[in-house]
Order: C-alpha cells, then structure tokens, then sequence
C-alpha cells in the first residue's frame, strides 16, 4: 500500500502559484504561520503557465506524495473553483487534471 504524506501539501499553477515578480507568494506566507511548522509546502507553479502545462507537471506533483493537492490556475484557463475543491471544468484540460489525480489515489 502507497502512503501519502499527510503533512505535504503540493501547489499546482501559474503565476498565482508560484509567487514571483508581481504575484504574491501566497506559499511563503503559509509556510511562515506557526500553525504550519509541521507542513511541507511543494511549489509547482510556473508563470504565465496554462492549464494543459500544468497537466505535463503532473507526474512531479504527485510524485512528492502529497496529502492535499492545491490547483490554482487563471480563470482566463477556463477553470472553476469552489470553497471544497475543484468540481466543475469549463475546459478539457482541467478535467483531465482532476481524472488524473483520482485515478492516482484510487489506485494506491
């Protein structure tokens, strides 16, 4: 049986994830709460990136083992997000990142 590391949060994007230049760098400012000593934050956002980019790093991400995955991609990628995760796709490409996840964690 696969573990997952439960303390390991991995982050998925664009430039709203991966904090540089302009972007605030949201992960940082998680890492830094005490609350979260004990959390490692895995940074896979690249700037400027799109929706099928982020579906290539896949294989990275999920390679970390991370307890919780974080997508956050520009709406200009069609994407929608809700408070409990991402349910609903305006575009292919983001279905296939959430087909791709559960199919990792249902086969562990």
């Amino acid at each position: 049986m696969t573990v997952f590391e439960q303390k390991t949060v991995a982050c998925l994007g664009s430039s709203s994830t991966a904090g540089r230049g302009q972007a605030f760098d949201w992960i940082a400012e998680l890492r830094a709460r005490p609350r979260n000593a004990q959390v490692k934050f895995e940074n896979f956002g690249v700037g400027g990136d799109l929706a099928y980019n982020a579906l290539k790093r896949l294989p990275a991400v999920l390679a970390c083992r991370p307890g919780k995955v974080v997508v956050w991609v520009s709406r200009m990628n069609g994407w929608r997000f809700h408070t409990d995760g991402v349910q609903h796709f305006d575009s292919r490409a983001g279905r296939i990142v959430a087909d791709r996840i559960q199919e990792f964690i249902d086969a562990c």
